[in-house]
């Protein structure tokens, strides 16, 4: 994957995110879990993309997971959850629904 740091510019981060950091799990999920193949357990898709983005720096990474929350106009005060429905712990959380919904977005009609 691409190293980005330009972390403090909204507009290339959602770029980041839509262009690179989302397909990237796509790819991650036909690599290293064989998404593609025919023996494919389809029950295990949401177990494998919540576990690679689980992993992913831009997530665990206080810096990046705040830039990235902020990109997309999260607020930690004000911003809810659409899993939960209450509101958020951590920018890590908040950048982890925003990456997991733009992985769903993108891909939703290769995941059926």
């Amino acid at each position: 994957m691409a190293n980005f740091n330009n972390y403090e510019n909204p507009y290339q981060v959602k770029e980041y995110v839509n262009t690179i950091l989302v397909p990237h799990i796509y790819e991650c999920l036909v690599d290293s879990y064989g998404f593609t193949s025919e023996d494919y357990d389809n029950d295990e898709i949401n177990d494998h993309v919540w576990e690679i983005i689980d992993g992913c720096e831009d997530v665990i990474y206080n810096y990046q997971a705040k830039k990235i929350a902020q990109a997309f106009d999260y607020d930690p005060f004000t911003s809810e959850s659409e899993m939960t429905g209450e509101k958020f712990n951590s920018y890590n959380e908040m950048t982890f629904e925003i990456i997991y919904n733009k992985f769903f977005e993108a891909y939703s009609e290769q995941l059926v």
